[in-house]
């Protein structure tokens, strides 16, 4: 799935800057995930950076099940090129989420879920972008579910150049509410992220 919307627009501002090729590595503490309430956009805090994704109709179905304080979402990948990020995930809703006969339920099935059991899977890939991250971080956030997740970015710079980040549009008011592009943002837990998340840089 392609990057749109803001994203496409915030493309335009990375840019690169000449320097000497070489092989870095460093790591990220990715501390919070939360979604804007459409559920079309994930955004991932994280001390190197921020990272902002589209999300695809199943997740936005995953993050409606009743009842729950998060979906079941298990991050499997987590790979950065260039200021772009893609991230594979799996999804799973319960019986419980999903009743048979629900509109829940008939509403997963039509975007893409398949039963497994009782059950309901989704796979897929989300793209997004890294920014630079600022001032609002997971410990001013109230209510933020789950754990840190330490994650070790391996990047092969292949480039003759290094990549500069925008500022991330991630923002936090007065009263402690965040928003992304002004658009409220709630925290998620996930569930899982079973990953050494790479970075690789290659020449255009």
């Amino acid at each position: 799935m392609a990057a749109s919307g803001m994203l496409a627009g915030c493309s335009d501002t990375f840019r690169v800057t000449p320097s000497a090729m070489r092989v870095t590595g460093y790591r990220d503490t990715l501390s919070a995930f939360l979604v804007t309430a459409d559920g079309k956009r994930l955004v991932v805090l994280g001390t190197q950076c921020h990272y902002v994704f589209d999300l695809p109709r199943d997740f936005a179905v995953a993050l409606a099940a009743p009842g729950r304080a998060s979906p079941n979402i298990h991050f499997v990948a987590f790979e950065t090129d260039r200021g772009l990020t893609t991230a594979d995930y799996w999804l799973r809703l319960s019986r419980d989420d999903a009743p048979p006969g629900s509109a829940l339920r008939e509403r997963a099935l039509a975007t893409g879920f398949r039963a497994q059991g009782d059950a309901l899977e989704a796979a897929g890939t989300i793209v997004g972008m890294n920014f630079q991250p600022n001032d609002v971080m997971s410990s001013s956030i109230p209510q933020v579910p789950g754990h840190p997740y330490d994650v070790e970015i391996r990047e092969r710079s292949v480039v003759f150049g290094q990549s500069v980040l925008p500022r991330s549009p991630v923002r936090m008011a007065a009263d402690g509410r965040v928003s992304l592009a002004g658009a409220p943002l709630t925290p998620i837990a996930v569930t899982a992220f079973d990953v050494v998340a790479k970075s690789n840089r290659q020449a255009p």
